[in-house]
């Protein structure tokens, strides 16, 4: 009865070095974890498979549902869609555990037109559609909602004026129109966005201090166009009725727009504070194609 007992017991003995001996191997084959500077060998292995679970969590599917969530409708800046997105961004967040989620209001300076309008009277008259062209391929291009082309903080006014031209709409530009004995005080001034580039907020602020009445910037095709190749959506260069949405501020100058309340200021303040710290200016972007009005309204 011992014989048995005794193999039984060799027979697992066998085993159990085997196993070690198998284990021992992987190990030594297994290549050692990428040192992470700052962390012990030990520390670098756990981070390593803690990131590894962790990049097991994105799902590109998701990504798309969600990127569509947000993109679906517009939603600028104090509008009732831009309010219930940020609902629903919290309560997204508290339902994946974040326990202290607050929503909190700020009375801020906002710029949204109540109409804006751009023609040309003379020699001709034209008006410019202010908004991008509609494609089958993308159904959100035909989203009445979509609001046409303005600039942010651009002053409201009502102008009649002859258009002069400043190239990008810098200093030198109109250095080079002085020489040449034209003023572009009272005049609307038409730049475009880049060749060389400046910040629209520079060229609109340029254009005041040259005492301009307005000031109008379009993308040429042969910057962003059919000169540099296809265009949307046969293409990635810009079509013909593109707008570059955007604002004319001068943060350099002004920055921290739209601010905050400040701390116990009253309401009136408050508002009368900011409008000192805004600077604007009559100003719109469009495309190339309505290149040549000279009549701007906007309110």
């Amino acid at each position: 009865m011992r014989l048995p007992f005794r193999s039984s017991v060799v027979a697992i003995i066998s085993l159990l070095i085997l196993t070690l001996a198998l284990s021992a191997q992987m190990k030594q084959e297994a290549p050692p974890a990428t040192p992470i500077l700052g962390f012990t060998p030990l520390h670098a292995a756990a981070e390593h498979q803690l990131e590894s679970q962790f990049q097991l969590i994105p799902s590109p599917d998701k990504a798309r549902e969600w990127h569509r969530i947000f993109t679906a409708e517009p939603h600028p800046a104090a509008s009732d869609r831009n309010n219930r997105l940020a609902d629903f961004v919290a309560d997204e967040w508290r339902k994946q555990g974040w326990e202290d989620v607050t929503l909190r209001r700020y009375d801020v300076l906002h710029s949204r037109p109540r109409s804006i309008s751009l023609e040309m009277t003379a020699p001709v008259h034209f008006t410019a559609s202010l908004r991008e062209d509609a494609y089958d391929v993308d159904a959100d291009t035909k989203n009445p909602a979509v609001s046409g082309s303005y600039f942010g903080y651009s002053a409201s006014g009502d102008i009649t004026a002859e258009v002069v031209y400043a190239h990008s709409g810098n200093p030198e530009d109109y250095d080079l129109l002085r020489k040449n004995g034209i003023s572009v005080k009272g005049k609307i001034v038409l730049v475009r966005y880049s060749n060389p580039y400046s910040y629209r907020g520079f060229k609109a602020l340029t254009a005041e201090r040259e005492g301009a009445a307005a000031l109008l910037i379009y993308s040429d095709p042969a910057e962003d166009g059919s000169a540099r190749g296809k265009v949307f959506p046969d293409g990635p260069w810009g079509p013909e009725a593109i707008f570059s949405g955007a604002r004319s501020l001068t943060t350099i100058l002004f920055p921290a727009i739209p601010p905050r309340p400040a701390g116990l200021l009253s309401q009136a303040q408050n508002t009368s504070r900011r409008k000192k710290r805004v600077r604007f200016r009559k100003s719109l972007d469009f495309r190339f194609r309505g290149a040549t009005p000279s009549r701007f309204s906007k309110t």
